[in-house]
């Protein structure tokens, strides 16, 4: 039944109701963030889609970079001076994943070579002619179904 009250809410398009909706919607989304973890994770990733799309806001890119382990190399500021093709806020990410994951086979000298390495790997992995997903929506999908 509480599928058609919602509806009805919505259709009426009266601005109260859907106060009160929402109001009901954090009360119970707080219930479950402190009940079950796992629950309240999807339902943030479901509104963040909601609210945003399958694209990686700049904090949460932040809060991926600041959390990766052993470590991440490279601030914001330092992708937007290297040239590449990617977007900033994917290129922060996959470049700092990569050397993450990876500073022991591409270097973790930061010479220009090195670095070309960095770029041109992140450039290949974010424009993957096979994926089944937009470049943007491939890193979300990574970081929601493996990072997060």
């Amino acid at each position: 039944m509480h599928k058609e009250y919602i509806d009805k809410i919505i259709m009426s398009g009266n601005d109260n109701q859907m106060r009160e909706l929402k109001d009901v919607l954090v009360d119970t989304i707080s219930y479950i963030k402190n009940t079950d973890e796992d629950t309240y994770n999807k339902i943030e990733c479901d509104l963040y889609e909601i609210a945003n799309g399958k694209v990686l806001s700049e904090e949460k890119a932040k809060e991926w970079v600041a959390n990766m382990n052993p470590r991440a190399r490279w601030t914001m500021s330092d992708i937007k001076k290297f040239k590449t093709e990617l977007p900033i806020i994917p290129a922060y990410v996959i470049m700092n994943m990569l050397y993450s994951d990876f500073a022991d086979v591409l270097g973790e000298e930061l010479t220009d070579e090195v670095i070309n390495k960095y770029i041109s790997a992140a450039e290949d992995w974010y424009y993957d002619e096979d994926a089944t997903n937009t470049e943007d929506a491939k890193l979300y999908c990574y970081w929601k179904n493996i990072v997060n």
